[in-house]
């Protein structure tokens, strides 16, 4: 099956079969508007290799509002399409599919974070991915756990693949606070919240991150106090932490170290 359709496919004419290729990479679904922003045809060409895309029946039309949506009629189309990319032009998609969406999200970025990641992902622009997958991450703390560990996890690989400044050491060290928070009461979880706050503190301390290391030491106590028991670690590690979000005057960690620290006194 997959030999035939990648026959079909080599068969269609250049422009079509470089749009479908483009469609996907965006994905089993996508919209006129993000195909037409990533695509490299001039108007007249692109209607005419979409129309031949339909024609083909490798895709089908799925919505008309607020925008023109598309579906490959088969997932296995997708997957073969994609599959025929050299990686170099997959990288160079991925990365277009990003900008377009982008381009395209307006006020909804948030919305489309963990789409922007996986795409900066996919393209190996780790610089461009680790900040989507922190605001993908950020907004999955308080409804999907599960996702949350995944995106500050990903973050934190992607904080060691980045050259060591100040401005990753950062946001690694601010991966492995949220991490442990996440992470405290899964299985074998001491040892991980352990060497979570140990590499978070080396990294905080390379970048000079006052917040970062506050934040870590808010929820190692948190984490060490909750889960086993030990008062006299968690009331020190909440005090310093309480101590350092002073300094910088972060007011919004300052409270968030005085509850947690509140909790260990109840």
């Amino acid at each position: 099956m997959q030999g035939v359709l990648a026959g079909r496919i080599d068969r269609l004419p250049d422009n079509a079969k470089r749009l479908l290729q483009s469609a996907a990479v965006i994905g089993l679904r996508f919209s006129e508007p993000v195909l037409r922003e990533m695509s490299e045809l001039r108007d007249h060409e692109f209607g005419a290799a979409l129309d031949a895309l339909r024609s083909a029946d490798f895709v089908h039309e799925t919505a008309l509002f607020p925008a023109r949506e598309f579906a490959f009629k088969h997932p296995l189309t997708q997957e073969v399409a994609y599959r025929s990319l050299l990686q170099p032009r997959r990288f160079a998609l991925h990365a277009a599919v990003a900008r377009a969406l982008e381009a395209q999200a307006g006020t909804k970025l948030d919305e489309l974070a963990a789409l922007l990641a996986h795409h900066w992902d996919e393209a190996a622009e780790p610089s461009q991915a680790i900040h989507w997958c922190v605001r993908a991450a950020t907004r999955a703390n308080s409804v999907d756990h599960p996702a949350a560990r995944r995106y500050w996890a990903r973050v934190r690989q992607l904080a060691e693949l980045l050259p060591p400044i100040p401005e990753y050491q950062a946001i690694g060290a601010h991966a492995c606070a949220n991490s442990i928070l996440l992470g405290f009461r899964t299985e074998g979880a001491r040892a991980v919240t352990q060497a979570l706050f140990d590499t978070g503190v080396h990294l905080a301390d390379a970048a000079s991150a006052p917040h970062s290391l506050a934040l870590l030491h808010a929820a190692y106590g948190f984490a060490i106090g909750v889960t086993y028991g030990d008062m006299n670690h968690a009331l020190k590690h909440t005090g310093i932490a309480v101590k350092k979000a002073q300094q910088v005057g972060e007011s919004e960690l300052i409270g968030i170290a005085h509850v947690f620290r509140m909790d260990m006194l109840m």
